[in-house]
């Protein structure tokens, strides 16, 4: 190799040495080439001219990268890359790796080189191959004990015995291998479940199956159907359904023996006392028929009833008697050992009942009837009823044509309902208006009245007719008025009578424990009680009272016309009582039939002696006369609303501490007085007393004077001297009028009274 390049070199000088002589030749007519460097793919170019010249230098490389080719034989050349000169003919190629399907590649040139690889992966199993993982190609040798399936078939060898064969390669594992399972009849013998054979003996009969006919039944063999003699059995009924219709007795077979069809009906009926009523039309029997057969013939069957004063049963109906509740029983006997049958149901006998909802108005509870249910129940007696009001229900009795326990409010008229009943048929009043008692003629008024036993009555009384006194015989007494003794009071100063109530006297803030005497409401509804003898007399009501101001007593709607007195020296003469508190008089017209000339002291509306709640409203009092003489400044009063009344306490002054005055509270609202002037010119005083006075507003004002002013002993009408020591003073809202002409001009309707010159009438 040192050779080699030795020789080289000396072949590279020569060249260089001829082209610089080549050059320098030239020189004398041309141009010499000189300089540059020759590569193995490049000449030398001129330095001058810069053309190439010379031969390659093929020693001299451009690159020294060299490339590798094989040579298809396991080995490769290199070959530098500027120009292709091989360096190595021969390299054995080295690298890669080979598999089942290439040869490996060598790492320098790229070019397969060896043997194929051997293939790999896999399993073999007895009917197939080790398959390779990387061509898929089979290779190599079954494996016997490695099988595919465990799958197995069986054949059979037909003498109860087969063969167990592997299913993937037919290989047998098992041999005369003892066939089992399926079952023989006595038809057929059992079947291997495995290879399919028959094998063993015929089986026995299998007495499972029911035969039967009309008469019995009996096991029968459910292969073969032969009949086992010993099991044949008549037919009876052990087994019984309840059907909608009855019952059906079943033989143990299912073949159906006995038939029961009941039609019985055990519900609730429901009757009526009568079959007619204000139109309506009412279902008083009921079709009543109840069958049972059995194999279609009929049973006998009993009906009866537990109560036949309420329903009976004949011609197969049920009949009502009378209101109530009977219990109806149905009895029969079925075969079989069925026993007996008994069925009960309730029978309701009801009254019919009407709704009626006529205006019932003033209905009396204390007389308990009205001409209404007259008119509804005639004779028929009624047996049971009932009040309602405001949801609360009251058991009242009938007993001599009367009603007796109903409620009713004592301040307020009762809208309640009645329920009444009769043996057969009932009616609903449901717009009753009931009060305590209705008046309708003075004999009415006996309920009102006090008596030693009955000292207190309480209660709403409404007047329904007008009631003439001057009508009334009260054999012969001329001076008849309803009381002419002391009723009790609750007076604490009072010492007789010895029947006074002691639990109704007053407290210490001067008001009544208790209400005694009349209480309640005294509604006149708009009519009159005409000549009224109030002489000698204890008032209308003798005792009338409240319990406080928030409940008053009331006498209202009512007109007191031509009450007559005859002259006399009497000790007490009252219209409405001698004892009162806690009285409200309202919408109240007040007329007198004779001069008042010859009346002394001690006539007044009410007997009014200490403590004393009182409220006039909507009041018209008319006087036919002014009294001269019993206007004088010493006596007690002249027809004032009260008798002796603590004044002294009333009007603003102190009463001495040995003196029991209550404090007078009344409250005036709309007071009318018609009442002329005297013949000697004296105003009409509303009160009177030896030291005080009570004047009308407008006549007080007429005065034109102070409240206060002296009188001598002789004219009542204030004068200004200083004779005397008697007070004047008046009531607001109480005025007095000369006639009735007069009070029409001012105010001609006072509540429902029409005040005209010609009288006083009432206008709903």
């Amino acid at each position: 190799m040192k050779k080699i390049l030795i020789i080289m070199l000396g072949i590279t000088m020569l060249f260089a040495t001829s082209a610089f002589v080549a050059c320098k030749v030239e020189d004398s007519g041309s141009h010499v080439h000189t300089g540059g460097i020759a590569t193995c793919n490049e000449k030398a170019k001129c330095d001058e001219c810069g053309e190439e010249y010379g031969e390659f230098n093929p020693e001299n490389h451009t690159s020294t990268e060299l490339v590798y080719v094989s040579n298809g034989n396991g080995t490769h050349k290199i070959v530098h890359k500027c120009c292709n000169a091989v360096t190595q003919t021969e390299e054995v190629c080295a690298g890669g790796e080979a598999t089942c399907e290439e040869k490996a590649k060598c790492e320098k040139c790229g070019g397969e080189y060896g043997e194929l690889g051997e293939h790999t992966g896999g399993t073999p199993t007895c009917n197939q191959k080790a398959v390779c993982s990387d061509c898929g190609k089979e290779y190599g040798d079954f494996d016997a004990t490695n099988h595919a399936s465990e799958e197995f078939i069986y054949t059979a060898n037909n003498n109860g015995t087969h063969n167990k064969v592997h299913k993937c390669c037919n290989v047998v594992a098992v041999e005369n291998e003892e066939c089992s399972g399926g079952t023989a009849t006595c038809q057929s013998k059992a079947t291997c479940k495995d290879c399919g054979a028959e094998y063993g003996d015929l089986g026995a009969h299998n007495y499972t199956k029911v035969g039967k006919d009309a008469e019995s039944h009996w096991k029968e063999c459910s292969v073969c159907n032969t009949r086992d003699e010993n099991s044949v059995t008549a037919h009876s009924a052990t087994v019984w359904e309840t059907t909608e219709n009855g019952e059906i007795g079943k033989c143990e077979c299912g073949e159906t023996v006995t038939t029961i069809i009941e039609s019985v009906p055990a519900n609730e009926i429901n009757l009526y006392t009568i079959a007619n009523l204000g139109g309506n039309v009412y279902s008083i029997e009921e079709t009543y028929s109840p069958v049972v057969t059995v194999n279609g013939v009929s049973l006998t069957i009993n009906v009866s009833s537990g109560d036949e004063n309420v329903a009976i049963y004949e011609d197969s109906k049920i009949k009502a008697v009378k209101a109530g509740k009977a219990i109806i029983t149905v009895t029969y006997t079925l075969p079989s050992n069925r026993g007996e049958v008994t069925k009960t149901f309730e029978v309701n006998v009801n009254r019919p009942v009407i709704t009626d909802e006529t205006a019932v108005n003033y209905f009396s509870a204390i007389d308990g009837w009205h001409a209404y249910l007259t008119e509804l129940f005639g004779e028929n007696a009624i047996t049971e009823a009932k009040q309602t009001y405001k949801g609360e229900e009251y058991a009242l009795t009938y007993a001599d044509g009367k009603l007796s326990g109903m409620f009713t409010e004592s301040k307020t008229s009762t809208v309640c309902s009645l329920t009444l009943y009769t043996e057969t048929y009932g009616y609903v009043l449901s717009n009753v208006t009931a009060y305590t008692k209705v008046i309708n003629t003075a004999a009415d008024l006996e309920d009102m009245r006090l008596t030693a036993d009955r000292k207190t009555v309480k209660g709403y009384f409404i007047m329904n007719a007008d009631l003439d006194y001057s009508k009334i015989d009260f054999n012969g007494d001329k001076q008849y008025t309803y009381y002419d003794n002391l009723y009790p009071y609750f007076n604490p100063s009072a010492k007789a009578p010895t029947d006074m109530l002691t639990e109704d006297v007053a407290k210490s803030d001067n008001t009544p424990n208790k209400a005694a005497g009349f209480v309640g409401v005294f509604d006149g509804n708009g009519h009159k009680i005409i000549g009224y003898r109030a002489g000698n007399s204890y008032g209308f009501f003798g005792t009338i009272s409240g319990s406080g101001l928030s409940d008053l007593t009331v006498i209202k709607n009512v007109a007191f016309t031509d009450i007559t007195a005859e002259a006399g020296s009497w000790t007490i003469g009252r219209v409405f009582a001698h004892y009162a508190t806690c009285v409200s008089v309202e919408n109240v017209y007040i007329s007198f039939a004779k001069g008042i000339e010859s009346w002394t002291k001690n006539f007044s509306l009410f007997g009014a002696k200490e403590s004393v709640y009182f409220r006039f409203n909507k009041v018209v009092i008319e006087y036919p006369a002014t009294s001269a003489s019993a206007a004088s400044a010493g006596e007690t009063a002249c027809v004032g609303f009260f008798s002796t009344v603590g004044t002294t306490a009333y009007y603003g002054r102190t009463a001495p501490d040995n003196q029991w005055h209550g404090q007078m509270r009344t409250v005036y609202q709309n007071l009318y007085i018609v009442a002329p002037k005297a013949t000697n010119g004296r105003v009409h005083a509303l009160n009177m007393s030896n030291q005080i006075i009570v004047y009308a507003a407008n006549d007080f004002a007429d005065f034109a004077e102070a409240a206060k002013v002296s009188l001598d002993g002789t004219t009542l009408n204030p004068v200004a001297n200083d004779s005397g020591t008697i007070e004047v003073f008046h009531w607001k809202n109480a005025y007095r009028y000369d006639t009735l002409a007069a009070m029409a001009e001012a105010n001609s309707k006072v509540g429902n009274w029409k005040i005209s010159a010609s009288g006083v009438v009432w206008e709903a």
